[in-house]
């Protein structure tokens, strides 16, 4: 019992292992708080590294991390950690986990590994070249059943502008990148990055100062006034990607999101430069697994009522439902707000979903109405018209006999839908003439009608009741004020209609 016990303490304690990189963080000042830490130091080298450490969020279980100055440990998965720069005995100093870690660490002591997620040691008061230093791993390692599981796929993709930094002064904090490097430029230019922020998926970007790269989209980066060869340098994505760049060596381009790259210290108008993503129109979004919503029965809605009652002779008579009320239906749809969407000219946006979900086909047509917070929201509110009109009516009419009395409804039944989180695809057209699709999430909500059905009530009075109060049929005239809009349970109007044929004075349906 006691083993079992220890066993599921183990296995909740190794599911919320912390998530690479966003839950670590380098210190060389101290342990800062709201963290566990390990502490990284090299007793040999006098540039203060007796405050130094590599921490995990302190709400998340112990990744097992040990670190040793004497050499890999035994029965432990170890990572060198060398600077080679550096003459103080690093070259038997290590990060080890446990083998069965799902922290695939590596080591860079020359700027940040390609397709890892990296964060820097860095010790400033150390002149041996700690400023280039990094700790790699796969992103969005960590978690997962018993801590095994590397979740790669657990973090969005970074949206341009917001998720996005330049940097002329080496990888800031928070940020993977790619190194922005023209080898043939002396102004600097070995310091600048291009990056994304950590907590978001690693977008594939790549740099090259030697043509496009193929099999990739890429973007040229040229600065005409600087001779120092940036003919052919290229920042390039995957073709997959939503990222579609254009680059501006004369300012940011109107109607479009750009982030500058300011390299000061190049005096080749490096001040004016920009990189800019296409804002395109969104035009569509695409409800993933409709069927597997469910609109909410919410009641019924009277539409349409008419009577009829006699007390004198014996006849049929016969009334009917001319015409019905109209319905109003309405759609509601909330996007988060992103920057790559123009919203200027978003005004209008198709959602695609199914007959099931909508009760009105597989699709509708929403305008954009308000923002709200950090998000935009689009609405359709349209009336749906029941009737036929024609001289024959709507098609429903109903018989009864006096001594009696009948009433018809014309009725319609009304779902709601209400939910967020729902999985789309929302379709995307630029103003270049491309087009693209991205994976999101949307709220809608939904007021639907099915389409109109009637139904008669029709009941006898006795003959010795009707003689001797005639004004029985009353009770059946006045249901249509007490119902002409009704919403709910019919059950309540059945009830309501009954009433008017106590046992005394007649019966229901007969």
């Amino acid at each position: 019992m006691i083993l079992g016990l220890l066993l599921v303490a183990a296995a909740a304690q190794a599911a919320d292992m912390p998530i690479w990189p966003v839950d670590f963080t380098w210190s060389s000042a101290g342990p800062p708080a709201n963290y566990e830490c390990i502490r990284i130091l090299e007793t040999a080298d006098p540039h203060t590294w007796d405050d130094n450490y590599f921490c995990w969020k302190q709400e998340k279980a112990n990744p097992g991390m040990r670190w040793n100055s004497a050499g890999p440990i035994g029965g432990m998965r170890c990572t060198q950690i060398l600077e080679t720069a550096d003459p103080h005995t690093w070259s038997d100093n290590y990060l080890c986990v446990p083998h069965g870690s799902p922290y695939d660490l590596s080591w860079s002591s020359a700027g940040q590994i390609y397709d890892k997620s990296c964060i820097k040691w860095i010790e400033s008061a150390d002149p041996n070249t700690w400023n280039d230093n990094f700790l790699c791993a796969t992103p969005g390692a960590g978690g997962g059943s018993g801590g095994l599981e590397s979740l790669a796929g657990y973090f969005p993709e970074p949206v341009f502008p917001n998720d996005f930094k330049w940097s002329s002064a080496g990888v800031p904090s928070g940020y993977d990148c790619v190194q922005i490097l023209e080898t043939a430029d002396p102004h600097t230019w070995n310091d600048n990055f291009f990056c994304w922020k950590h907590g978001t998926s690693n977008p594939g970007m790549r740099w090259s100062s030697a043509g496009a790269i193929g099999g990739m989209r890429c973007t040229q980066i040229l600065e005409t006034a600087d001779p120092h060869t940036w003919s052919d340098n290229y920042l390039c994505v995957p073709q997959s990607s939503t990222l579609r760049f254009i680059w501006s060596s004369a300012g940011a381009i109107k109607d479009h999101s750009c982030i500058q790259w300011l390299e000061s210290a190049d005096p080749h108008t490096w001040h004016d430069n920009y990189l800019c993503y296409e804002r395109c129109q969104l035009t569509k979004l695409e409800v993933l697994n409709p069927d597997s919503y469910s609109p909410t029965y919410e009641g019924t809605q009277v539409i349409g009522v008419v009577s009829g009652g006699s007390c004198l002779g014996e006849a049929t008579h016969t009334i009917s439902l001319e015409s019905v009320d109209t319905v109003e239906e309405s759609v509601g749809v909330e996007v988060s707000e992103t920057s790559e969407i123009n919203w200027s000219v978003s005004a209008s946006v198709q959602v695609e979903a199914s007959a099931k979900l909508f009760g009105m086909g597989a699709s509708v047509t929403v305008g954009l109405e308000t923002s709200v917070g950090g998000s935009k929201s689009w609405s359709r509110s349209e009336t749906k018209d029941f009737s036929e009109g024609s001289s024959n009516g709507v098609g429903q009419s109903t018989e009864y006999n006096s001594p009696g009395a009948a009433i018809l409804f014309g009725q319609v039944d009304r779902y709601k839908f209400d939910q967020s989180n729902i999985p789309t695809k929302m379709h995307f057209t630029c103003p270049s003439g491309g087009s693209f699709i991205k994976d999101s999430t949307i709220s809608l909500r939904a007021t639907t009608y099915q389409a109109a059905h009637f139904e008669a009530m029709v009941g006898v009075f006795h003959k010795a009741a009707c003689d001797a109060d005639h004004s029985l049929p009353n009770c059946v005239r006045y249901l249509p004020y007490q119902y002409q809009n009704f919403f709910g349970d019919m059950t309540n109007v059945r009830e309501g209609f009954k009433a008017c044929f106590p046992a005394d004075k007649g019966n229901v349906g007969k």
